[in-house]
């Protein structure tokens, strides 16, 4: 297997989107394809003192977590057919599995269908999307129709979920498998602010679904957890 480099693993809960609340096994993987102004895991997706080879011995899992999710980073840059591979076969357990995407990589029909769940998470600024510049990639998974694949938007203003829907709109993504979330690490941004409230309204309005990140409104942008 490549060079593959982790920066962190822990067990704690899903905090965002369809499966929010879940409790989860969560491994970060180092290296993105993108390089985001604004992303909030930039010691992954560039480079962290923290990062060290993956290996499964080390993961510690629990014998009672059945829920497995893969981010970065891009996580889809690393043999994931063959990490999950490792991981079931070391644990000698069939774990539901998670990945966290921004969507502008094809996966192999092998690796769709081993995934459960695809949590693709569309990248923009000002600029416009960055899925702008892979469009095959984004209809590809926007053609998928068997409730595996959700798509979270990440919104600063409200004006942008305005934006999510024309993207919605052109690509033919259900509004049903998409999740609006507001960006931000502080968790005073998602309790009794009137950002929050006039996001969910857009999202009533176009029927997305809304979600919190509950990890942020329960310990802050602490890390590993």
């Amino acid at each position: 297997m490549p060079d593959v480099n982790v920066v962190e693993s822990f067990y704690s809960i899903q905090g965002e989107g369809r499966t929010i609340g879940s409790p989860a096994f969560f491994i970060r993987f180092e290296g993105c394809n993108l390089r985001c102004s604004w992303c909030d895991s930039k010691h992954a997706s560039r480079g962290s003192k923290d990062s060290k080879p993956f290996d499964v011995e080390e993961l510690k899992i629990p014998s009672y977590c059945n829920r497995i999710v893969l981010t970065g980073g891009e996580p889809t840059i690393h043999p994931l057919h063959e990490i999950i591979n490792r991981i079931q076969v070391r644990y000698d357990r069939n774990f539901v599995i998670e990945v966290e995407t921004n969507g502008t990589n094809i996966v192999p029909d092998f690796l769709y269908r081993e995934v459960d769940q695809w949590n693709v998470s569309p990248k923009h600024n000002e600029m416009g999307w960055h899925g702008e510049d892979h469009r095959s990639s984004l209809a590809w998974w926007a053609e998928q129709r068997d409730c595996k694949v959700i798509f979270k938007f990440v919104v600063s203003k409200i004006d942008d979920v305005a934006r999510v829907a024309k993207l919605v709109d052109c690509y033919g993504i259900s509004p049903n498998d998409v999740y609006i979330m507001r960006e931000g690490a502080q968790r005073e941004l998602f309790i009794q602010d009137t950002v929050n409230y006039n996001i969910i309204e857009k999202c009533k309005l176009f029927g997305f679904n809304y979600s919190t990140r509950l990890h942020i409104i329960l310990w802050g942008n602490e890390r590993g957890v």
